[in-house]
């Protein structure tokens, strides 16, 4: 195995072609060899028994009349066989009738075997045949012939085969030359140039093959992998050249997963926080409640005008257990139920349940007419959340002017709803007093309020909300003008 590793590519092809050829010719060859032996066995087999049926034929008057010489001079006509060695005519009884027998010397004795059939040996063939008149065997017939016709023509053959095979092998062998120049070349050209890569550290070269067979798919897998790292060498010089930038960048990213880090700790202690808010300050609430109830019902009986002060003990509680209900809807994870809703008519009917100011003016325009998939309950306190957050920003942006008497309603909420860019959007829009563009990046974060009541999380919530349908929620905001927030989801939950 060693000499073969040192042969080239175009040696090993043309030792390959060629063995390929010596092979498939043998084996062909010794089929033909083995078909033709067995032909020429079968053939000689079928001529002698014919022979001898013939020769016995020609016998029975000879044995039945118990003349000799009759038989002798039919069995002296085998002298032309080239291939018979002997001839033997039996009686019934195994007697030697009368005999035949190329070579002079030989000697006779009963039948070698006592029944009609041939047997073929390396030394000849032996065949016997009944010798049967009207059905009465008078005698039998025996013939010895040997192979050497049939040797000659195998030789023969084998000689004519030889000459066939040593001609086909000398048309090979150029053939063989020829033939692996279609894949050596492309092999060695390959090598080449992957040998010029080496030496230059150029890996902008390319190898050259129009084909599209395997040898195809080799260039171009090693064409692929000189790209890959042409790429890798530019990329690489874009880090050195920029490493600076890099740097920065990795910095930010660093400081943004600080801070991912830093909401969940927040997000774990508010989990704990709000278990225990909800443990120890909802059963005082609900004791405070029940308590102004009583005594609501002594100052009734009593005549006592403490009606604003317990409405406002009352006021207060509910703000309290909403805030309690805000904490515990944020941390804990609530499986939603989505079904089919016709969004239009599903937003009139909530918007209708709602109480707003009278000094509040709302425009309705609905026009998405289409239906989507949404969980009721969490997607209309998505809405209500961000309704309210619009009616209190226009309350307090409209306190100092209680004075100004206008002819008609200066604060104004709009809700529309569309269907715009593969998604169906609900757009809520107010004229209150804006949030500062520093505020816009922490609106979002728990705890997070400019409020002088309330634990900032309504967004949060919502922004949950919208992110569980697939959807989101997007702010636009100028101080002094209002507020726009769009809650979307995608069309395609309404499919």
């Amino acid at each position: 195995m060693n000499y073969f590793s040192g042969i080239s590519i175009k040696g090993k092809l043309v030792l390959l072609l060629v063995a390929l050829v010596t092979f498939t010719m043998l084996l062909q060859g010794s089929i033909l060899v083995y078909n033709d032996i067995k032909k020429l066995k079968i053939n000689i087999v079928e001529n002698l028994s014919v022979l001898a049926s013939a020769i016995g034929s020609m016998s029975r008057a000879a044995i039945l009349f118990e003349d000799a010489r009759t038989g002798r001079r039919i069995l002296s006509s085998l002298e032309d066989e080239k291939q018979i060695d002997l001839a033997v005519i039996y009686k019934t009884d195994g007697q030697v009738f009368v005999t035949y027998s190329r070579n002079k010397t030989v000697t006779f004795g009963p039948p070698p075997f006592d029944h009609e059939g041939q047997v073929i040996t390396k030394r000849g063939i032996e065949i016997i045949k009944n010798i049967v008149l009207e059905d009465e065997i008078l005698g039998q017939i025996y013939i010895k012939a040997n192979l050497n016709e049939m040797e000659a023509k195998i030789e023969n053959h084998l000689v004519s085969g030889v000459g066939i095979f040593s001609i086909i092998l000398l048309i090979s062998i150029p053939i063989s030359v020829l033939l692996q120049r279609f894949i050596s070349e492309p092999i060695l050209s390959l090598a080449q140039t992957a040998q010029k890569v080496s030496e230059l550290t150029d890996y902008s070269l390319r190898a050259t093959y129009k084909g599209k067979d395997e040898l195809g798919v080799l260039y171009s897998g090693f064409n692929e992998m000189l790209t890959q790292i042409q790429s890798r060498d530019q990329t690489l010089e874009q880090y050195r050249s920029n490493l600076e930038e890099l740097v920065n960048e990795r910095t930010r990213e660093l400081e943004a997963a600080q801070k991912e880090l830093v909401s969940k700790e927040k997000l774990a202690v508010m989990g704990t926080l709000s278990a225990m808010v909800s443990h120890e300050i909802r059963n005082p609430l609900g004791t405070i409640r029940n308590t102004v109830f009583n005594i609501k019902q002594l100052v009734s009986k009593n005549n006592y005008d403490l009606g604003p002060e317990l409405d406002r003990i009352e006021r207060n509680v509910v703000r309290c257990d909403h805030i309690i209900e805000e904490l515990l809807d944020f941390t804990r994870l609530q499986e939603r139920n989505f079904e089919p809703v016709d969004i239009d008519p599903w937003l009139k009917e909530l918007i209708d349940e709602q109480t707003v100011p009278e000094e509040l003016d709302i425009a309705i325009n609905l026009k998405a007419q289409v239906v989507v998939q949404i969980d009721i309950e969490s997607f209309r306190r998505a809405v209500i959340n961000v309704m309210q957050n619009g009616i209190q920003a226009m309350t307090k942006a409209k306190i100092g002017k209680k004075s100004e008497q206008p002819s008609q309603k200066d604060i104004k909420l709009t809700i529309e709803s569309r269907v715009a860019q593969g998604r169906v959007e609900l757009i809520i829009t107010d004229n209150g007093e804006g949030i500062p563009q520093a505020n816009l990046g922490k609106i979002y974060e728990p705890l997070y309020s400019t409020k002088s009541f309330g634990v900032g999380l309504g967004l949060p919530i919502v922004k949950g909300i919208m992110e569980q349908h697939l959807g989101g929620i997007d702010i636009d905001s100028q101080v002094g003008i209002g507020t726009k927030v769009t809650l979307w989801v995608p069309v395609k939950k309404g499919k």
